[in-house]
């Protein structure tokens, strides 16, 4: 696993040490906006063929996300206020994220493995499995 958890250069820093097939990235807690724009620039990489594939593993501070289909009515006036509210361009309703909760982004070049949404969902689960282990 690749610690960058005290990098402030992360794309740099990803490119120059995700030398395996698959590389586990450990980036410590992490603000939402500054991640989502580095999974943003490491999918480009990834899906060009110039990056080898990722896995972010990172605590967020607080952060509620609203999908796509999400009810803003489904987030409750008394959320945390110092907690961030981000309209993302992914499907589902409001999710939390913050501090102790561990987050995983995979960013994999499915081309390289078996094209199976099914596939995928177990071999992502039973990695995840393997790594808390």
């Amino acid at each position: 696993m690749i610690n960058l958890s005290s990098s402030n250069n992360l794309l740099s820093d990803i490119q120059t040490n995700a030398t395996m097939d698959i590389n586990f990235v450990w980036l410590g807690e992490r603000d939402y906006h500054s991640i989502w724009e580095i999974q943003r620039k490491i999918h480009s990489e990834v899906k060009a063929e110039k990056m080898n594939d990722v896995v972010l593993l990172l605590e967020h501070d607080h952060v509620y996300t609203l999908g796509k289909n999400a009810d803003k009515n489904h987030l409750l006036p008394t959320h945390p206020q110092e907690a961030d509210v981000v309209q993302i361009d992914r499907g589902g309703d409001i999710t939390y994220h913050g501090p102790g909760q561990l987050v995983a982004y995979p960013i994999i070049n499915l081309s390289h493995y078996k094209k199976s949404v099914s596939w995928y969902m177990r071999i992502l689960e039973q990695t995840i499995i393997e790594f808390l282990k």
